[in-house]
């Protein structure tokens, strides 16, 4: 089983001092938890395709999210009132938004909360040396791991291919065997399985009667600036009961399918994601399956095929 890290958003400007201070947090936090913690910090600048491309994509399969509001923008007439970074009080919105269960925000004593802001910032620390919140940040990451941890270890997932055959040219046969075994006391239904293909080839070789277009999730993978590449992503089975101790088994044909050897398999359970890369090893000359981390890794499998 590959343990998955647990996912920070770190929001934070990018002038000056800003900058510094947010990878200075990064650092720190990488520092005292390699193995469990990674953390997302965009140092680069922002465009509109990075902001949905990117940004997004990593505010949706974060598990938790920092954000840290200097004083950018003095207001006119106003003796000591200041703006934040626009770019940080809108992640801090879509956050919000999107329900994030560990959140937290940090901002300096001069910066005006306006708009949402007044309402998400019930908990918000105020700092005048980032210090501060190296301190804050070590106590709630402990106590934010005590929570999370368990989760990461509720299951365990297993993809193999079995009875593979070649039915005619361009075409193959076999079943592709997802196991999840459920480790936890209780019974597991916040699961999903899906098959993560180019949308090109989906609609290339399946009938129109059998399409599945989940878009609005799917947007999350369009990434690379070199590709427009899109993917579909079809059910394999959404929340499937497991009970204690028990095993869900799914063994799925892809006899004559849209499939040719290049496709993603994804589990999603408690915002928790495993892919699952199958693919054909022309050295072996056998189909592969390969854990992997990111999403980005499905693009360079599907660039080598396209």
């Amino acid at each position: 089983m590959m343990i998955k890290k647990f996912k920070i958003f770190l929001s934070c400007g990018q002038i000056g001092n800003e900058k510094k201070d947010g990878l200075h947090i990064k650092k720190y936090i990488e520092e005292q938890y390699p193995d469990e913690i990674s953390v997302f910090f965009a140092e680069t600048t922002y465009t509109t395709e990075g902001l949905t491309n990117i940004i997004y994509k990593e505010l949706l399969s974060c598990d938790a999210f920092i954000g840290i509001l200097h004083d950018r923008y003095k207001l006119d007439g106003k003796e000591n009132e200041y703006q934040s970074s626009l770019f940080v009080n809108q992640e801090l919105a879509i956050a919000s938004y999107l329900g994030k269960k560990y959140f937290k925000t940090y901002s300096k004593p001069n910066v005006i909360n306006e708009g949402v802001n007044k309402f998400i910032l019930n908990n918000n620390i105020i700092f005048d040396d980032i210090e501060i919140i190296i301190k804050d940040i070590d106590t709630m990451l402990k106590e934010w791991l005590k929570i999370w941890k368990p989760i990461n270890e509720l299951i365990d997932t297993e993809v193999i291919i079995k009875n593979y055959e070649v039915i005619n040219e361009g075409f193959n046969s076999y079943d592709v065997v997802i196991t999840i075994t459920n480790n936890s006391t209780n019974t597991i239904e916040n699961l999903w399985i899906f098959c993560i293909v180019p949308t090109e080839i989906f609609f290339r070789n399946v009938p129109n009667d059998n399409r599945i277009l989940l878009n609005k999730y799917l947007s999350r993978f369009i990434r690379c600036k070199d590709t427009h590449i899109r993917l579909t992503q079809i059910p394999l089975t959404i929340h499937p009961k497991i009970f204690k101790d028990q095993q869900l088994i799914i063994q799925w044909n892809t006899n004559k399918t849209f499939i040719n050897g290049q496709f993603v398999i994804l589990i999603i359970y408690e915002n928790i994601e495993y892919f699952y890369k199958i693919f054909w090893n022309q050295d072996e000359t056998a189909f592969k399956v390969e854990q992997i981390n990111e999403p980005i890794e499905i693009f360079a499998l599907i660039r080598e095929k396209s």
